[in-house]
């Protein structure tokens, strides 16, 4: 029966989300690197909204918060309180959020930790880039990924 709920929930949080713009939720805790995130974002075809937390446990309130589930979720790795890793895990145990695709974007580059993460239920790694037109392609490939093919303006790069 609480599979059903459940199902049932999603399907209702997804029909309120069809005519909803697209919403990100970014969790990082370098204020910096969220800034830069959000000037790359506003300088690529991105015409929807976003929720910034500053760590993964204030991630997981903001999405409980939420009274509609977000298209995407971009988690930094290494933060204070609550690991990436640890909120992404968690997060899948949301039935709410279970089928929400959540990317890893981190300056970590330990060997096997992306695929690790990959495995563990991440839709995507990405290496945190320094250059600002990097950054603009990397959310642009994100874009063409998780965006409806009718929000997309353009397309610049492959995940």
């Amino acid at each position: 029966m609480l599979h059903i709920e459940a199902a049932l929930n999603v399907f209702l949080m997804t029909m309120n989300q069809i005519d909803r713009d697209f919403h990100l939720l970014i969790a990082d805790d370098d204020e910096e690197d969220v800034e830069i995130f959000i000037m790359a974002l506003k300088s690529t075809a991105f015409n929807g909204s976003y929720t910034i937390a500053n760590d993964g446990i204030d991630a997981l309130n903001k999405l409980k918060e939420l009274p509609f589930v977000p298209h995407l979720v971009i988690l930094d790795l290494n933060m204070p309180r609550m690991h990436g890793g640890e909120c992404m895990q968690q997060i899948r145990q949301m039935d709410r959020f279970a089928a929400v695709p959540i990317v890893i974007y981190s300056t970590s580059s330990f060997p096997g930790e992306r695929e690790k993460l990959l495995q563990a239920g991440a839709a995507a790694f990405l290496t945190k880039e320094f250059s600002f037109q990097k950054i603009a392609e990397q959310i642009n490939a994100l874009l063409d990924a998780y965006m409806p093919t009718e929000q997309v303006t353009h397309k610049q790069a492959d995940l």
